[in-house]
């Protein structure tokens, strides 16, 4: 990552074809890459971060001499990843995320031990009878162990 000022801090100007710095600077031309598609590049100058009074905040890493200056990369889905981000901080994604393991190893117990990966009929009704069979079995022994588990040890005499 790079340091400095983050690249939600550079807007977009022309249309989005450059950025503006916090600085009042624009950016060179939008480049992209063929290896990454979602994302767009935006480079400043070697003499434009020379001479900005913002360069140790935003680029402190800059060599003196350098020919280019910044670099910022903007991605497309930048904003979902926000939105994905701050819905991971609240108290309900916590909680179905403790659940979550529970749900995936009863999924496994189906999938691996109860043959739920494949059909063994053809049909959407079927196939949905097949599940549900499956997962009243898988059910049913559960309760049945919770129910031998609950059950106090018997007493054996001994002499």
């Amino acid at each position: 990552m790079t340091a400095g000022f983050p690249a939600s801090d550079f807007e977009f100007v022309e249309e989005g074809t450059r950025v503006l710095c916090p600085a009042g600077k624009t950016s060179g031309q939008a480049t992209k890459k063929t290896d990454k598609p979602n994302v767009t590049f935006f480079q400043f100058s070697g003499a434009t971060c020379q001479s900005c009074p913002l360069l140790q905040q935003c680029h402190p890493d800059k060599k003196e001499g350098s020919r280019t200056g910044r670099r910022v990369s903007k991605n497309q889905y930048e904003a979902e990843y926000v939105r994905a981000r701050a819905k991971a901080k609240t108290p309900h994604y916590e909680s179905v995320r403790k659940e979550h393991p529970r749900v995936e190893r009863k999924l496994n117990e189906l999938v691996r031990h109860h043959r739920c990966r494949n059909a063994r009929y053809w049909g959407e009704a079927k196939v949905t009878i097949q599940g549900y069979m499956t997962a009243l079995a898988v059910n049913a022994k559960r309760i049945t162990k919770l129910i031998l588990l609950s059950r106090p040890a018997p007493v054996t005499a001994t002499c």
